[in-house]
């Protein structure tokens, strides 16, 4: 009984906590500013750094939670949010990077384990984002901006510029998100924890199912057959 009201506070406590950082995520989001002069339309926000510090205090699945919400308010109230191809984008971008460093350092919870982690959550969002420009972009450019009349052609001009502005614009933006969060993360957890927001003791629930494999390989997979797809021209 006395563990069934600890584990209820707990879970209490927890839902509060990754309510406050997803609200936290999209107020930040509002304040963009880009650093490639001739991509304007590809802004960077700090939105990330909150959801992974929640990935790697709660794990993956929580970044997967609270990703879905918060781009989904985007879309709805902000006015430059590219309608559901933003909303997309965005949480396959979260959770290419945050899932992936946080599910590495749910296994090694040391400062190497959270480099190695964020490292890798980097180099995986920006193999991932340009595989989904790739797949995507040229869709939103005929479907929604109207800047093309065939995805062909939107396709051969998203490939034009793949290495000169999307490579460099997912690297800058997760090096960034990298480095802020190794500066941010011992800080907010202890706000949280003196907020009461943090368990006291370290209870975690174990389960037979790895979520962290599972949201990874539905990237993955997903990832896959969208290239398929869009190399062999149905898309």
């Amino acid at each position: 009984m006395v563990m069934h009201i600890m584990k209820t506070k707990i879970n209490t406590r927890t839902l509060t906590s990754l309510a406050i950082m997803s609200a936290a995520a999209f107020v930040i989001s509002i304040f963009r500013f880009y650093f490639i002069p001739s991509a304007t339309y590809l802004t960077y926000d700090l939105k990330d750094i909150i959801l992974i510090i929640g990935g790697f205090i709660y794990g993956p699945l929580a970044v997967f939670a609270m990703s879905i919400p918060v781009a989904f308010f985007e879309m709805i109230f902000m006015p430059n949010a590219n309608g559901i191809y933003g909303m997309i984008m965005n949480i396959v971008s979260t959770c290419a990077f945050a899932c992936t460093a946080s599910f590495i350092y749910k296994k090694m919870k040391t400062v190497t384990g959270a480099t190695i982690g964020l490292a890798c959550g980097a180099l995986t969002v920006t193999v991932v984002m340009m595989i989904w420009n790739y797949i995507l972009t040229p869709i939103y450019l005929v479907n929604y901006a109207g800047f093309f009349n065939t995805v062909e052609n939107a396709r051969s001009f998203t490939l034009s510029i793949m290495f000169s502005v999307f490579l460099p614009f997912n690297l800058i933006k997760s090096s960034l998100n990298a480095a802020l969060i190794m500066f941010l993360y011992k800080p907010l957890k202890k706000a949280l924890s003196a907020s009461k927001l943090l368990p006291s003791e370290n209870i975690e629930v174990k389960s037979k199912i790895n979520i962290g494999v599972i949201i990874a390989s539905t990237f993955v997979v997903i990832t896959c057959i969208l290239s398929m797809f869009a190399l062999s021209g149905k898309i």
